[in-house]
C-alpha cells in the first residue's frame, strides 16, 4: 500500500518516544530472548505497508516512532485494516497488534486494553476492528470465573509456611495482585520506602508508576532488610516455583478456567498468578476509578501515574485504595485487622499507618466467601470507616494456630501421595504376576490376555503384548505402531517383570515388525491356524472396547 499521507502529532517527552518501532523491537528481544521469532515475523509484517512522508520520503512503521505515530488513528487504520498486513489475515494482524500495545506501552503511551488496539477500535469500530484481528478472544484468553469459596480463608496458612523471598513474594502478590514479572528486576533504589512510590518500574509491559498501599510498604521493607541498593527480589523463578508448589498442596482441586478459543472448561492448578485475579475483583466489589486501580496494581505507564505521584493529594487517594484492598482480604480471611493479617502471615513488624487500617462490615459483599466465615464474625466488626482511632493489636497465639494449620494441610497432603504411590505399586506388583503367569502359558495366552485388558486401564500395550505373545502379526489394519514393551509399561508406574524381559530378548525377536518368528514360542503351527479365527474375533472385540 502506497501513499499514505502523514501528518505529525503532538510530542511526548520520553526516549522510548523518539526511538523507532525497528529500535523498540529490538528492545523487545533483548527484555526476552524467547520473543526473537516472533517479533522477526511482526517486522516482516510491519514492512508490508510503505508511508509516504512528503518530499519524496518514503517509510515503513518500521521507520517511525511512537512519537510520531501518537494519535495517527487514520494511517494505521488504513495499515492493520485495509492494508496490505490485514490481507494476511486475522492471525497476523493480531500477533502484530498485541506486540505494538506492549511497544507502545514501554514507551510510555498506555491506554487500559492497549494503546494501539484502543486507537484502530475507535477508528474502524469494534466490529470493523474484531473483524478483521479477531480481538475479543485475544483479550479473553482465559477467564477463571471465580476461586475457590476457600481461598481467602485458607491463603494466610499457606503463606506463613513459606520463608523468606518466597514469603514476602506471595505476600506481595496476595495483598496486591502483582504478577511475579512486575516484581523481576525491581532495584531497591528505585522504591521510595517512605512515601511508597515506584518510579520506572520495568515490568512485562514496560516501565510503570506504581504507588504502594501501606502493608505492601511494610512487606517490601522486611525483603529490603538493611540492603541499600541491588535488586529487591534475587530468585524471582525460585521463589515463584516455592509458591506454586505450596499452592498446589493447599489447592489440590485446582481451579475451573473458561478458554474461549477453544470454548471449554479445563481445571488448571491455582499459581501465583491468580493472585492477579482475587486482587482484580477485590477492586470491582469497591467500584475502584479505573486510573486508581492502575497506578496501584502496577498497571499505570509512566506518563499516567505521573500526575498521581507529583499531586500529594491523588498520591494518598491510590495509598489508601491499597489500604482498604488489604482491608477487604483480612475480612475475607476471618480477622478484624490488617495488623492481625500480616501476624497470620508470619510479620511482626508493622507499621502504625498499616496498623490503624479499619476492617468493617461494608467491606464485606461476597457471600461465598462470607460463608466460610465464623457466625457473627461480621457483626463484630465496625460498620464502616477507614482508620481505627488506635493501633491494633496481634494475637500471637492466633498467628501460631494459622501456621499450625498450614503445616498440617502439608502434611496430610504428603501423607496422602505416599499412600496413593504405595497403592500404586502394590497394583504394579500384582499386575506384573499376572502377565509372567499369562507368558508362562502360551496356548492360553490370547484369551488371557484380551481378559485381562477388558479388566485394566493399560489396554494398549498389554494388547500389543498379547498379540506378540500369542505369535501373530499387528498389521497397519488395527493401526498399530512399534513400541517396547519396557517403554509401554514405565508411563504407569511398572518395571518389565522378569517373564517379559525374557521374552524380550529371545531369539529372533522383531520389535520393529510385531512379529514373532514361527519356533519361538511352543505351540504347532497346526494349531495356531485352528486359533486364529477365533483369536481374529477376540482382537477385533478388543480393539473396539479400548477405542482403536
Amino acid at each position: 500500500m502506497a501513499n499514505i499521507k502523514f501528518t505529525p502529532g503532538a510530542s511526548a517527552i520520553e526516549d522510548r518516544m523518539n526511538m523507532s518501532l525497528n529500535e523498540l523491537l529490538d528492545l523487545e528481544v533483548i527484555k526476552n530472548p524467547n520473543n526473537k521469532t516472533e517479533v522477526a515475523a511482526v517486522k516482516k509484517l510491519l514492512a508490508l505497508d510503505t508511508i509516504d512522508l512528503g518530499n519524496g520520503k518514503i517509510v515503513t512503521l518500521l521507520d517511525m516512532t511512537p512519537m510520531e505515530l501518537k494519535g495517527q488513528g487514520n494511517l494505521l487504520k488504513d495499515i492493520f485494516v485495509e492494508g496490505n498486513l490485514a490481507a494476511k489475515g486475522k492471525p497476523s494482524v493480531l500477533k502484530s497488534v498485541v506486540r505494538l500495545n506492549a511497544v507502545f506501552e514501554g514507551a510510555g503511551l498506555s491506554q487500559h486494553g492497549g494503546y494501539l488496539s484502543t486507537l484502530l477500535e475507535k477508528e474502524a469500530g469494534k466490529e470493523g476492528f474484531e473483524k478483521v484481528s479477531g480481538w475479543s478472544k485475544k483479550r479473553a484468553r482465559k477467564i477463571i470465573e471465580e476461586l475457590p469459596d476457600n481461598f481467602y480463608k485458607k491463603m494466610p496458612s499457606v503463606i506463613a509456611n513459606l520463608d523468606g523471598e518466597a514469603k514476602n513474594l506471595a505476600s506481595v502478590m496476595f495483598l496486591g495482585g502483582f504478577r511475579p514479572s512486575d516484581l523481576d528486576g525491581l532495584a531497591i533504589d528505585q522504591i521510595n520506602f517512605t512515601s511508597g512510590v515506584i518510579n520506572a518500574a520495568q515490568t512485562k509491559s514496560g516501565k510503570k508508576t506504581i504507588i504502594l498501599s501501606d502493608p505492601i510498604l511494610d512487606i517490601l521493607r522486611v525483603q529490603k532488610g538493611n540492603r541499600t541498593s541491588g535488586p529487591l527480589f534475587n530468585d524471582i523463578k525460585g521463589s515463584t516455583k516455592t509458591i506454586n508448589a505450596n499452592l498446589k498442596i493447599a489447592f489440590p482441586e485446582g481451579v475451573q478456567v473458561y478458554k474461549p478459543n477453544s470454548e471449554k472448561y479445563v481445571t488448571e492448578n491455582i499459581t501465583s498468578y491468580n493472585f492477579r485475579n482475587a486482587n482484580e475483583s477485590m477492586h470491582v466489589e469497591l467500584s475502584t476509578p479505573d486510573s486508581e486501580r492502575r497506578v496501584a496494581t502496577g498497571r499505570a505507564g509512566t506518563d499516567e501515574g505521573a500526575g498521581y505521584v507529583t499531586n500529594r493529594t491523588n498520591r494518598i487517594k491510590v495509598t489508601q485504595t491499597g489500604n482498604t484492598v488489604a482491608a477487604k482480604v483480612a475480612a475475607y480471611t476471618g480477622v478484624n485487622s490488617v495488623s492481625q493479617l500480616l501476624g497470620n502471615l508470619g510479620y511482626n513488624d508493622i507499621s502504625e499507618k498499616t496498623a490503624r487500617i479499619a476492617v468493617t462490615q461494608d467491606l464485606l459483599k461476597d457471600p461465598e466467601y462470607l460463608a466460610q466465615l465464623a457466625k457473627g464474625f461480621k457483626e463484630s466488626l465496625p460498620e464502616t470507616g477507614f482508620e481505627l482511632s488506635a493501633p491494633a493489636t496481634v494475637d500471637l497465639n492466633q498467628s501460631d494456630s494459622v501456621k499450625a494449620k498450614g503445616q498440617a494441610d502439608a502434611d496430610e497432603y504428603v501423607a496422602t501421595k505416599e499412600l496413593s504411590a504405595a497403592e500404586k505399586r502394590a497394583a504394579a506388583q500384582k499386575l506384573n504376576k499376572e502377565v509372567d503367569a499369562i507368558l508362562k502359558e502360551p496356548k492360553k495366552l490370547s484369551k488371557k490376555l484380551l481378559d485381562l485388558i477388558k479388566n485394566t486401564k493399560i489396554g494398549k500395550p498389554l494388547l500389543a503384548v498379547g498379540l506378540i505373545g500369542a505369535g501373530s502379526e499387528i498389521s497397519d489394519a488395527y493401526g498399530a505402531t512399534p513400541f517396547d514393551l519396557p517403554d509401554a509399561l514405565s508411563p504407569i508406574g511398572l518395571e518389565p517383570s522378569p517373564v517379559a524381559s525374557e521374552m524380550f530378548e529371545m531369539k529372533e525377536y522383531d520389535p520393529q515388525g510385531f512379529q514373532i518368528q514361527s519356533g519361538v514360542l511352543r505351540g504347532e503351527q497346526q494349531q495356531k491356524e485352528r486359533e486364529n479365527v477365533e483369536q481374529e474375533a477376540r482382537v477385533t472385540e478388543a480393539m473396539n472396547e479400548l477405542g482403536f
